[in-house]
């Protein structure tokens, strides 16, 4: 076997991995405390965002958007359920 095909066997090789990385990364389902780091994360970064919790935009929010809250709470109440939330679609 050439040293020419030599490298493209190992360079499929990587290719095969980057493949099956991307795949993983893209289809992997985050457990309970990976869910609750991001929606604490996502939560601090809209408060600070809206300009504190004492901002007249955190209060407006909070009276309009109550939904949005209660949307993500039920997000993560599938994952203690077993049914766990995709990462990406």
């Amino acid at each position: 076997m050439s040293q020419i095909e030599m490298m493209r066997i190992r360079l499929g090789m990587v290719d095969d991995h980057e493949n099956r990385i991307s795949n993983l990364e893209n289809n992997m389902t985050l457990d309970y405390g990976q869910q609750r780091v991001l929606e604490d994360t996502v939560n601090k970064t809209v408060i600070d965002v809206l300009g504190g919790k004492g901002a007249d935009a955190y209060k407006e929010i909070g009276k309009k958007d109550g939904s949005s809250w209660k949307d993500g709470g039920e997000a993560s109440g599938e994952a203690e359920r077993g049914r766990g939330v995709h990462t990406r679609d």
